[in-house]
């Protein structure tokens, strides 16, 4: 499952993040993924190499660059909310929990997937 939600939110939103991501020096296009890494949870960034390598794999020219962030729930979140305030900090991809989609997206750090 875990697998299938990386998939899902590197494939469909790095993809609609491309126009709007900073370029390499070679030229490629850079995607950059924030998630939140704690303890001996080791899932979610085994998952997100995995989904990196497959997704670089398949979309030559561009690159994902992951940003995890060692914290706790609550400090995960927080830094999220700070990066966010600039677009030089701010991932092109994160991955949040439910709740906070609809207060992200009214303050403008989330695009939608639709036309």
């Amino acid at each position: 499952m875990k697998r299938l939600l990386a998939t899902v939110i590197v494939g469909a939103l790095a993809a609609t993040a491309l126009a709007g991501c900073s370029s390499a020096a070679s030229g490629d296009k850079v995607v950059k993924v924030a998630y939140q890494t704690f303890g001996a949870f080791t899932q979610m960034d085994t998952n997100m190499k995995a989904v990196k390598k497959e997704y670089e794999a398949a979309n030559t020219g561009v690159t994902v660059k992951l940003v995890p962030i060692a914290a706790s729930e609550n400090n995960y979140y927080t830094k999220l909310a700070l990066m966010n305030r600039s677009a030089s900090t701010a991932p092109d991809v994160l991955y949040e929990d439910t709740f906070l989609i609809k207060s992200d997206a009214e303050a403008g750090y989330l695009a939608p997937l639709d036309s």
